[in-house]
């Protein structure tokens, strides 16, 4: 992936599908038992609005220069866990002056020539290579960097960008075979310098393919390749000889992949965003996984990692701060209204929390129906502070698969006068429940919150379920 425009899609993938199947298919590799796969979401733009991530086991990859302790202290003590983005491949942008940490990697405001490969060759436009063979000035400075660096950020991980076994660009033809393998060798010499200096329990891992796995890293990411070619993958995403606790991602290419590439073995956390310039809704529930509650730093071995449970639904996790009472359902429906259609509970397999959740059916007239509650009496809002919400929404009948389903957060008067009304995230309905929320700013102190669900293009027989929702005060 690239980083400087933020907005901008992925990057060049790995391969074409073919290559990559050819040259995986050799390789017979121990399984890993599958575990729940997490959310996943990447923050180029270093949006601090990436709470939604602080349950177990959230994954955030943050960008260049990402430097708050105390949000990340924040999210990692909700279970989340956050990663540095590091690029040891390319150096910086040409056509720009680095600053603080970048400055201080790179060897200044401008890349030091003494850390660039010669001839000069470019994987990406305007960042030049840089001498990854073993033991080169480069890979020396980069791992002390990155070890006196790393604790100041209090992160449990580092998101190494393009490393890899091999490059999937012209630059890597244009390379004579004995560069290409000191290219490699480079690579591995990295990661292996990196665990020594960093310790076994920072997480690693890296954006491209490890054939033969690498001991050192604690998992891959498969970046914009498709589910159907998810055998090719678990050759080494299934490989039982990761750093533990074992972390491979997936980049998926739609929200329609994403249910796929879960039941991959060993991949544990899921994003579906084609740009990464800021965070994405969490798209799974979260469940814990092995060693999320691990320390960043320590030279101790880590204890081994608990075998994995049998695969069971996810719990999702509601807002810390709840000013919604009954968010599940377990015993009844108030303080819930429902608007052209009836409400009731009913026991649900795969729930996303306890086993019961609700379930309006549309009655009509009109297109759309709704369900609507308050906060809880006496959490009036207060002017200024930004509330979030969140709910676990799927499709009650067959009709409704594919119907559009919209978060929608009001403030109103004590007397019950509308002051707003703010529409959050609209996502379509599946068999599968998925997360939908919304934000809203208060813009007045004493003044009473609730938020609606709202199905559009309704026709008879469409319902819809929803459980574990939640508002709660982000500041």
């Amino acid at each position: 992936m690239r980083y400087r425009v933020r907005t901008r899609t992925a990057r060049r993938r790995i391969s074409a599908t073919a290559a990559i199947g050819t040259v995986l298919a050799t390789f017979a590799v121990p399984a890993v038992a599958s575990a729940a796969a997490n959310p996943l979401t990447f923050n180029y733009s270093n949006s601090t609005d990436i709470l939604d991530y602080a349950h177990p086991t959230g994954a955030v990859v943050v960008g260049r220069g990402f430097k708050n302790p105390a949000l990340v202290d924040r999210i990692q003590n909700g279970g989340g866990e956050v990663y540095q983005y590091v690029n040891v491949v390319e150096g910086y942008w040409e056509d720009q002056n680095a600053t603080g940490d970048q400055a201080a990697l790179y060897g200044g405001s401008k890349n030091n020539p003494a850390f660039l490969m010669k001839p000069t060759r470019y994987n990406w436009p305007g960042t030049p290579m840089t001498d990854l063979r073993p033991g080169s000035p480069w890979v020396l400075h980069a791992v002390e960097h990155i070890r006196s660096w790393f604790p100041t950020t209090h992160s449990k991980g580092i998101f190494l960008d393009v490393l890899g076994d091999r490059l999937w660009t012209n630059a890597w033809d244009s390379m004579s075979s004995s560069e290409q393998a000191a290219w490699t060798a480079g690579s591995k010499d990295f990661v292996a310098r990196l665990r020594a200096a960093l310790g076994p329990n920072v997480i690693i891992v890296a954006n491209n393919i490890w054939e033969k796995g690498n001991p050192n890293l604690n998992g891959i990411v498969i970046e914009h390749h498709p589910v159907s070619n998810q055998a090719r993958w678990v050759t080494m995403t299934g490989r039982s000889d990761w750093t533990k606790p074992v972390r491979n991602m997936v980049i998926a290419n739609s929200t329609g992949e994403v249910a796929g590439w879960a039941k991959v073995a060993g991949v544990t956390h899921i994003s579906a965003q084609s740009s990464y310039g800021g965070p994405a809704d969490p798209l799974l529930p979260f469940s814990p996984l092995p060693g999320a509650s691990g320390v960043v730093s320590g030279t101790a071995p880590p204890a081994p990692a608990p075998a994995a449970a049998p695969r069971r639904a996810a719990t999702a996790v509601v807002l810390r701060g709840n000013l919604l009472t009954n968010p599940s359902f377990e015993k009844l429906l108030n303080p819930w209204t429902s608007w052209r259609g009836s409400l009731r509970r009913r026991a649900a397999s795969g729930a996303p929390q306890g086993k019961q959740v609700a379930q309006i059916t549309f009655k009509g007239p009109g297109a759309r129906y709704a369900v609507t509650r308050p906060a809880a009496k006496g959490a009036s809002a207060t002017a200024g502070s930004r509330y979030t919400a969140r709910a676990w929404v799927r499709a009650g009948s067959k009709n409704t698969v594919g119907k559009p389903i919209t978060f929608v957060l009001r403030e109103r008067t004590r007397t019950g006068g509308l002051v707003q009304e703010v529409k959050g995230r609209t996502v379509t309905l599946t068999k599968a429940f998925r997360p939908v929320n919304g934000t809203l700013t208060a813009q007045g102190t004493g003044n009473r919150l609730e938020v609606s669900l709202i199905q559009d293009r309704a026709r008879t027989g469409n319902s819809f379920q929803f459980d574990a929702i939640s508002l709660a005060r982000l500041r």
